[in-house]
């Protein structure tokens, strides 16, 4: 069939014919971007189910670190520096968290009558605070460093790979340093505008992660 033969044919196709084929055809199409939307978006559903369970699964990994001090942080200092004394109610309000008394209840907290915070002339102010937990038997003890400014801690060696309890991601590490014969855990938590360095005293591991954990818990009350 010759090229004037073939376009007389076409030219003879039924209009119904053609009509019918391009809404077919149509069909097709939109059938098929339907599924391929479908498959996208239950990709994207699957996505976000990993993401979420993979934040709130809890990785416990100590990393080993040296026995940290109890603070970075240089104090202000000089004779202008004025040095406001605060109660340990104003201290928890002065840090914007909720108070933490006790810690898993056998951990109570160590009255002192005042904490204190340096303003310099400029009105910048510094702080490092210390809250002390002990049981009541004295068989335990927990070291709350506590500060606004961000102390650059992660004294770990290698990487300092990173833990995650409760939704909280924080820094884990074991010292090869004794305390009553148990190694010596400490954790570093960064909550909104506070850090945290939590330091244990003749605690095992399982007890120190509970009482991180009830920390974590009472942060988010």
């Amino acid at each position: 069939m010759n090229r004037e033969k073939l376009y007389l044919e076409i030219g003879n196709i039924d209009d119904d014919l053609i009509e019918e084929a391009a809404n077919t055809y149509g069909h097709r199409r939109y059938r098929s971007r339907v599924i391929r939307l479908i498959g996208i978006a239950a990709c994207l559903c699957l996505l976000c189910i990993v993401v979420v369970f993979s934040q709130q699964r809890e990785v416990i990994c100590f990393n080993k670190g040296g026995l940290p001090v109890a603070s970075k942080l240089l104090n202000a200092s000089g004779e202008d520096t004025k040095l406001i004394p605060i109660d340990a109610q104003e201290l928890f309000e002065y840090y914007g968290i909720n108070p933490f008394p006790s810690i898993l209840s056998g951990l109570r907290i160590v009255e002192r009558d005042m904490y204190y915070v340096y303003e310099d002339p400029q009105g910048n102010r510094y702080d490092t605070n210390v809250i002390q937990y002990q049981s009541a038997d004295g068989g335990q003890a927990l070291s709350v460093v506590i500060t606004k400014e961000n102390p650059g801690y992660h004294e770990t060696d290698g990487e300092g790979k990173r833990s995650r309890i409760d939704g909280v991601s924080l820094v884990l590490a074991v010292s090869d340093e004794k305390s009553g014969g148990l190694p010596v855990y400490w954790a570093e938590i960064g909550w909104e505008e506070v850090y945290l360095r939590i330091v244990s005293d003749r605690m095992d591991e399982t007890s120190f992660v509970n009482a991180i954990r009830e920390v974590i818990a009472l942060l988010k009350k």
